[in-house]
């Protein structure tokens, strides 16, 4: 009887295999340690600057606030140093039958 022949090889550097696999292994597992715990940072980082930048724009509606109250201020003291005074009786415009507004332009 005649049995197939198999070959078999051997590696003469197997404990070499076995070491540079358990270092690729190694190195991958440090590089995916890496990128995850930086992405968790950059999540961080980015919360942080947003509350910063949502705190910054509520200061500066509370200065652009006061500047429009002192824009006010200035324009009402500068009208009543040229002498300007602030109306009492406000005459509105009635459209009605009493009007001093004419409806249709008349000719002199």
């Amino acid at each position: 009887m005649n049995l197939p022949r198999t070959a078999t090889y051997v590696l003469k550097n197997d404990t070499l295999v076995v070491y540079v696999l358990v270092c690729c292994i190694c190195s991958l597992v440090s590089l995916y340690l890496y990128f995850v715990s930086a992405s968790i940072h950059h999540v961080v980082m980015r919360t942080e600057i947003e509350h910063k930048i949502g705190a910054l724009h509520s200061e500066l509606s509370a200065l652009e606030t006061d500047l429009m109250m002192v824009q006010h201020k200035v324009s009402a003291e500068i009208a009543t140093l040229s002498g300007y005074v602030e109306p009492k009786g406000k005459v509105f415009i009635n459209r009605g039958t009493e009007s001093l507004v004419l409806g249709e332009r008349q000719e002199p």
